[in-house]
C-alpha cells in the first residue's frame, strides 16, 4: 500500500494567500534528494480565526473545514535562512489529488 509522509502542518488564521513560513530546517529536509521509504509533503491547512469551526466529528465522518494545499520540494535547491513558500492554488489537497497523489507513488513517482 502506498503511503506518504507528512511534513509541517500549518495552521494559519485568516491566510488569504497560499504563502507559509518555513524554517530552513524543515525546508531542506523535504527538499533532500536522499531515498526515503516514503515520500514527504508540506501540507499547509487554512483554518479560520475561530477554530471551533474547523472541524467536526460523529461516528460517521471526520469533517475538517475550508482549504489545505499540498506542495513537493523534493530536489529543490537548499536554503540557508528561513523562508516564506508559495504554494499555488492548482495544489488543492482534495480527494482526488489525494487519489492520484498515492497513484503516482504507488508506481514510482513523486508526489
Amino acid at each position: 500500500t502506498p503511503r506518504f509522509n507528512r511534513e509541517g502542518l500549518g495552521v494559519i488564521p485568516n491566510l488569504d494567500s497560499t504563502y507559509a513560513d518555513l524554517d530552513f530546517r524543515d525546508y531542506n529536509s523535504l527538499a533532500s534528494d536522499e531515498t526515503y521509504a516514503n515520500p514527504y509533503i508540506f501540507v499547509l491547512i487554512l483554518v479560520p480565526q475561530n477554530q471551533v469551526e474547523w472541524i467536526s466529528q460523529s461516528e460517521n465522518e471526520l469533517c475538517l473545514k475550508y482549504s489545505a494545499y499540498w506542495l513537493s520540494l523534493k530536489g529543490e535547491t537548499p536554503i540557508t535562512k528561513n523562508q516564506g513558500i508559495k504554494i499555488p492554488i492548482s495544489q488543492k489537497l482534495t480527494v482526488n489529488a489525494l487519489q492520484d497523489i498515492m497513484h503516482r507513488i504507488r508506481h514510482g513517482g513523486s508526489p
